[in-house]
């Protein structure tokens, strides 16, 4: 989970470069990517 995350972030990242949004979408885009 931890590398998918990672990666996921990144492609996030370009998306949205406030930090908060990375945080938030890693947990509950994570979960998502889980599922």
């Amino acid at each position: 989970i931890k590398c998918v995350s990672k990666s996921y972030v990144l492609a996030d990242k370009s998306k949205f470069n406030a930090k908060s949004s990375v945080k938030f979408a890693s947990q509950s885009e994570v979960e998502i990517i889980t599922n």
